[in-house]
């Protein structure tokens, strides 16, 4: 029931931006697109509760995939300091809940949407092995090992409860509905949450949790199931090219295959997957079912463009195709600049999506990404 509360909340609260929005429009950040960016990261920042919530607009809250995917760069542009605390934030909230989740709320109170997530435990891993990597400041490295030895006793249960939910026989996925980044799809089996079981192994062995996954060779178990001659498949028993399964492997570091990292791209740009800003989630409207909070949002996560994921396929880019990256670079550079600020998502002619009842989220702490690509590629 309570869950059901939240959800009814978050959804009146973006209704109301979505009325703002109608008849005001955007809020807009002086400058290009890096003065831009460098501003909505600011913005992004919570200071009364010292945590990065994802967006300035609907999702002023903490989610933890969308949390992950900035770490790094969040970190290597210098803010490592607010990446510890947002870490600290979290757990400290699911240490006294006793649950890892896809979101926190801006009341401090921890949900899934609209289910448990396969991708929340291993991104929140992952933001702890890229923190530990990553930050050199003797103080704030010290601070990481005293949060992961702090937070040990939870994150290991966590694995344990990871393991019942979600790994089968053979070490797949089993055959449930987890939530995961395309949040609003009824899938069953997809190389997303795959490719979230191979993370979560490498993550847990990396931090040296004293938790096991069952014994298996799940990269091995990833592209034996999913990869198909130049492409991994959506799911298993489905013939889609999808961006999201062609570009996390990659992302995470799971696969450092070279030459299927080049194979991949070039049948998403042969996908039109692509076209105007990258990265779409499909070619055409999903076939499979969707939750019921979609009819909110029809097609939100259909044949859009979606930022995030042109975040990590840029990304991606820029460590085995230089030269693609700076085009995806300045395409997104170009939309940074006619709208002020960071969208979420694009209908298919390049405007921000919009339905009756929603209108594509503003301020994106996503642009980190952005701005990181773009502080490596240029120089800035």
């Amino acid at each position: 029931m309570l869950m059901e509360v939240i959800h009814v909340s978050e959804g009146l609260r973006m209704l109301r931006r979505r009325i703002r929005v109608w008849q005001h429009g955007f809020h807009g950040y002086h400058g290009n697109a890096t003065a831009i960016c460098k501003a909505v990261i600011h913005d992004c920042y919570n200071a009364h509760h010292e945590y990065y919530q994802t967006s300035t607009g609907n999702y002023c809250e903490f989610w933890t995939r969308d949390f992950a995917w900035c770490v790094s760069p969040l970190i290597r542009l210098g803010h490592a300091r607010e990446v510890v605390h947002t870490i600290e934030y979290a757990l400290g909230i699911f240490a006294r809940h006793q649950k890892v989740t896809t979101t926190i709320n801006p009341q401090g109170k921890p949900f899934d949407f609209p289910f448990y997530a396969a991708d929340s435990l291993p991104l929140l891993l992952y933001s702890l092995v890229e923190a530990k990597r990553l930050i050199t400041d003797p103080a704030i490295a010290r601070q990481v090992e005293e949060v992961i030895f702090a937070y040990k006793p939870l994150l290991e249960e966590q694995v344990g409860v990871f393991c019942d939910l979600v790994i089968g026989p053979k070490g797949l996925v089993k055959h449930a509905h987890f939530s995961s980044m395309k949040d609003h799809a009824m899938r069953s089996q997809s190389c997303y949450d795959q490719t979230m079981i191979a993370l979560l192994d490498q993550s847990v062995k990396l931090l040296g949790l004293k938790a096991h996954l069952p014994a298996h060779d799940y990269k091995a178990v990833l592209i034996e199931h999913f990869w198909k001659d130049d492409h991994f498949i959506d799911r298993i028993g489905s013939s889609v090219v999808s961006g999201d399964a062609n570009v996390v492997p990659f992302w995470t570091g799971v696969i450092r295959d070279g030459h299927m990292v080049r194979k991949a791209i070039e049948r998403v740009e042969h996908e039109g997957l692509c076209i105007q800003v990258p990265m779409r989630y499909m070619k055409s409207r999903e076939e499979h079912h969707a939750v019921w909070q979609a009819i909110f949002a029809p097609n939100y996560e259909g044949d859009t463009s979606w930022a995030h994921l042109g975040m990590m396929y840029l990304e991606v880019l820029s460590r085995y195709d230089s030269l693609r990256a700076k085009v995806v670079l300045n395409q997104y550079a170009k939309k940074i600049e006619q709208y002020k600020t960071f969208i979420e998502l694009y209908e298919k002619n390049g405007t921000p999506y919009h339905s009756w009842l929603y209108m594509a989220d503003e301020g994106m702490l996503w642009c980190a990404n952005w701005l990181d690509v773009a502080t490596r590629l240029r120089g800035m």
